[in-house]
């Protein structure tokens, strides 16, 4: 969910800090922009008398202050809380409003480490690939994760790396999780990034590799081997007889958007 923050309502005089990390806001939409990027944080502790006040005296939102005052009163949800925030201006609209609410309903039973992983899953959806990244690449020093649970991270932030063209580490990523998974996946999308990043003497290395795993062998590799050739002949077919400059140009966006869109991890 990101955006360019135009505050459109009063600027405050005296910035509310947000003390967990320190940082200063002086619009309600800067206020909102936070409670979005750090959701998996918010709790009803965020919402304590000092930002009541300050909602009040510094934006002159009385009305918001007053329903978040009256929620806390009473039986209540997180996300009742930010659903009265995010709707104090109009920097989400109704639908990115509902998004965020489903993403906190997503959240019930959840741990932590996990909640980050659903923002980054988020993010992916909504093209802010480098956002999910750095959601994914700060779960890697996270204890407890099974090998399983470090590998799929792996394989996210490879297919992050994809969308911004980051081929090498994509392939380096996918490489990891396939060693810590043996699993037919990761070795795909491992072959398919080493191709695009044109180092074949790695895909030669990683097709060795593959002959003595078990569950995921020479049977992918030659399954990927096929499929890239198949996508590589009908990208110069349909280049013809472009400049070979350019046409190489547009094999590299065709067998790109090939991988992505064939070998993408399915998010939900």
């Amino acid at each position: 969910m990101g955006k360019v923050i135009v505050c459109t309502g009063r600027y405050a005089e005296a910035p509310y800090v947000i003390r967990i990390h320190g940082i200063k806001v002086y619009s309600i939409e800067e206020l909102e922009y936070y409670v979005t990027e750090h959701l998996h944080e918010i709790d009803d502790t965020f919402f304590e008398p000092g930002l009541i006040s300050w909602l009040k005296e510094e934006l002159g939102l009385s009305d918001t202050a007053q329903r978040l005052t009256r929620i806390l009163e009473k039986r209540h949800q997180v996300k009742d809380l930010i659903t009265v925030l995010l709707c104090a201006s109009d920097y989400y609209s109704e639908d990115e409003v509902a998004e965020v609410i489903s993403l906190m309903e997503d959240f019930r039973g959840m741990e932590s480490w996990q909640k980050v992983e659903r923002l980054g899953e988020a993010a992916m959806k909504e093209g802010r690939y480098l956002r999910a990244l750095h959601s994914f690449e700060s779960l890697l020093s996270e204890s407890g994760l099974s090998e399983q649970e470090y590998g799929v991270l792996l394989m996210k932030m490879g297919l992050a790396e994809v969308h911004i063209a980051s081929y090498r580490q994509a392939a380096e990523h996918f490489h990891q999780a396939f060693l810590r998974m043996r699993q037919p996946e990761p070795l795909q999308y491992a072959l398919y990034a080493y191709r695009l990043a044109g180092d074949e003497t790695a895909v030669s290395d990683l097709t060795a590799l593959a002959a003595n795993s078990a569950g995921a062998g020479l049977g992918v590799v030659a399954y990927a081997d096929q499929h890239w050739n198949e996508v590589v002949e009908a990208v110069e077919g349909e280049i013809g007889a472009a400049n070979p400059e350019d046409g190489g140009q547009l094999l590299a966006e065709e067998e790109k958007d090939a991988f992505i869109r064939e070998y993408r991890l399915a998010v939900s």
